[in-house]
């Protein structure tokens, strides 16, 4: 049988504030991805795989918005992978995150027909969206689309 999850959209990070206001540009990146995949009526999921969680910081999970609205449309699964684990990488003490590890232990979990690595930053445009929404993905086929960089400036959350 079919999955009924479509697409699998895999993102990895912690909550260490890279390149700035990480925690604002990961909830834009989810809700977004969600409302335009329930738009286009695409079943999908999100996979995010926290690496290594800062001890000093709040778990990612208690960061991300939780806005029944959006979440109604699709779930966020969150994957932890401990600092113990980390550490037992080669070379750990030179990278806080592994990040094509962490997408790794994403894809092994992805329950969706297809998957879709991106950033915690990346927004997909709404051709894109419907352009996957057509469900026609060819599973002998690697796809990838080239991106526009953009500086936005974020509120900063209340």
């Amino acid at each position: 049988p079919k999955p009924s999850v479509y697409l699998s959209i895999v993102i990895q990070g912690r909550n260490d504030n890279y390149a700035g206001q990480m925690v604002g540009r990961l909830n834009n990146m989810i809700s977004t991805a969600i409302l335009m995949a329930a738009e286009a009526a695409l079943p999908i999921e999100i996979i995010l795989v926290e690496w290594n969680p800062p001890l000093q910081e709040r778990p990612i999970a208690e960061e991300i918005l939780r806005s029944p609205e959006v979440l109604a449309h699709a779930p966020v699964r969150i994957i932890t992978v401990p600092g113990e684990v980390h550490r037992q990488v080669p070379h750990h003490k030179a990278h806080p995150i592994f990040e094509h590890i962490a997408e790794n232990v994403a894809f092994r979990r992805a329950r969706g027909e297809f998957v879709l690595k991106t950033n915690i930053d990346n927004i997909m445009s709404p051709n894109t969206m419907q352009f996957l929404a057509r469900r026609e993905l060819r599973q002998d086929a690697v796809y990838r689309a080239t991106y526009l960089e953009y500086d936005v400036i974020l509120p900063n959350p209340p």
